[in-house]
């Protein structure tokens, strides 16, 4: 009788070191990838609260008539230095002259700094306002 054997085959230890390789390659570059993901994301909220705190300032001075100083209950002042404030812009309104003795063209100027971390955001904005009747 010939006697059979059960030959069982087994992983060579280059396809194992193969194996083990190729996997923490990919661990490696998935933790790349969610990290640098954390990143932007870190990124962009940095950016929206930026233009939120803008947006903010720019609503008060709307409500206030561009007149005031700015307050606790609209800001934190704890945690930022806010300055706000009206120039006369480098453009003009190109109409006709009844218009021009009615309206003006305005800058609005707004710079707030974050005390904390030193961040600086501005943005100027061009305004038609009623001329001021005296």
């Amino acid at each position: 009788m010939i006697k059979q054997q059960n030959k069982i085959q087994k992983f060579t230890l280059i396809e194992t070191v193969i194996a083990v390789a190729i996997l923490a390659i990919s661990i490696t570059t998935l933790l790349a990838i969610s990290s640098s993901t954390m990143m932007q994301i870190s990124k962009a909220e940095r950016a929206y609260n930026e233009q939120h705190e803008l947006t903010q300032a720019v609503e008060y001075y709307n409500i206030e008539n561009f007149t005031g100083s700015i307050t606790n209950e609209f800001f934190d002042l704890e945690n930022f230095n806010i300055n706000v404030y009206l120039k006369e812009s480098n453009l003009e309104l190109n109409s006709n002259q009844n218009i021009n003795n009615l309206w003006q063209l305005r800058t609005l100027n707004i710079n707030i700094k974050n005390k904390k971390s030193g961040r600086k955001t501005s943005a100027n904005f061009d305004l038609i306002m009623p001329v001021k009747q005296e």
